[in-house]
């Protein structure tokens, strides 16, 4: 497992590259809704927001595991 300040880095970094993901969701949602009005399907999620989200989790996987690997040279 990582050590604490590596630990606490990696959980900043997280929340930053969650940043744009956030952003594009609820730009997502906010043109959905000036189309037709509020239903409960623009909240789900679409290619875009699909492949967003996977970029995202490799992101953070990527960022664990340099810093893990630097912890255990």
């Amino acid at each position: 497992m990582l050590k604490q300040p590596k630990l606490n880095k990696w959980i900043d970094n997280s929340l930053v590259f969650l940043a744009p993901l956030a952003i594009l969701y609820l730009m997502t949602i906010q043109g959905r809704i000036q189309e037709g009005g509020i239903s409960l399907s623009d909240f789900y999620l679409d290619e875009k927001m699909f492949g967003a989200m996977l970029l995202y989790l490799i992101n953070v996987l990527l960022d664990f595991f340099k810093k893990y690997k630097s912890d255990n040279k």
